[in-house]
């Protein structure tokens, strides 16, 4: 499921198939990416304030980095 997540996210980043994707800003895409990454590691992006686990923390890392960004 996680990976499906992942390659969906891309997919939508990349413009794949849908032309509107091409006009998203890079504040958008990023935005997308990480609250897909939050959402396959089973955090609620809803609440903000919401407690995640050093294990969820791992994996949305884990997610973030397969879409270059590093930490």
């Amino acid at each position: 499921m996680k990976i499906l997540s992942i390659l969906t996210i891309a997919c939508l980043v990349t413009a794949c198939g849908n032309s509107s994707s091409s006009q998203l800003s890079a504040k958008d895409k990023k935005e997308m990416i990480v609250k897909g990454c939050m959402r396959s590691a089973g955090v609620d992006v809803n609440k903000p304030n919401d407690n995640v686990s050093p294990e969820q923390l791992a994996e949305i890392e884990k997610c973030l980095s397969t879409f270059g960004y590093k930490f």
